[in-house]
């Protein structure tokens, strides 16, 4: 499901058509944005199940020269999930998940007006996680994972007043990690969707 909303995402930036900008007066100086970030970051199921939907809050910036044709970008986020059940002997049982991601890479706009800017992008990521178990009983397990990797981002921004984004985005991420409490390699990364807004010069 996730992979298929990013999918989404992505056929919907590159449909909306770019201004031309040939002949165009370039001005010179900066142009960026710095944004807040709040969203979900959905993890493999199967391997990470029951904290393996997280809420992730985090910052999200872009800059570049006016004249180059990409945005560096350095985006960082943070995120937790925790899950509390009862088992069949009543059993108590409480697992956490917390996590950190960053990402350094580009983004690539395709600006449609003054107020609207799909856009692409891709780059390096990092994590470091610590998943965490406790029952009633005392037992207790910790795990620690950190993994590097690759991103691909997607969204669009709107900017319905000057100076002031709003918009949704969707990423994806290839982070290997080894989950040693449960022996088995693991993507770290996966699926991110959100809501940014923020200010744009």
């Amino acid at each position: 499901m996730g992979k298929r909303l990013f999918l989404i995402l992505v056929l919907a930036a590159l449909a909306v058509p770019a201004t031309a900008s040939a002949g165009r007066y370039v001005r010179p100086g900066w142009t960026g944005n710095l944004d807040a970030w709040l969203g979900g970051h959905m993890l493999q199921s199967s391997h990470w199940e029951p904290v393996d939907d997280l809420l992730e809050f985090g910052v999200a910036g872009d800059f570049r020269p006016v004249s180059w044709p990409v945005n560096l970008c350095v985006e960082g986020y943070l995120g937790q999930d925790e899950d509390q059940f009862t088992e069949a002997d009543e059993t108590v049982s409480r697992y956490t998940l917390d996590m950190g991601t960053l990402h350094l890479g580009i983004r690539k706009y395709f600006t449609y007006s003054e107020w609207v800017d799909p856009f692409l992008s891709g780059g390096l990521a990092a994590l470091y996680m610590e998943q965490e178990f406790r029952d009633s009983r005392g037992n207790t397990l910790d795990d620690s994972l950190a993994g590097a990797g690759f991103f691909l981002g997607t969204g669009i921004l709107f900017r319905p007043i000057p100076h002031f984004n709003v918009g949704l985005s969707g990423k994806w991420s290839y982070v290997p990690v080894e989950m040693k409490a449960r022996d088995l390699d693991s993507n770290g990364g996966n699926v991110q969707f959100g809501v940014e807004f923020g200010y744009h010069w």
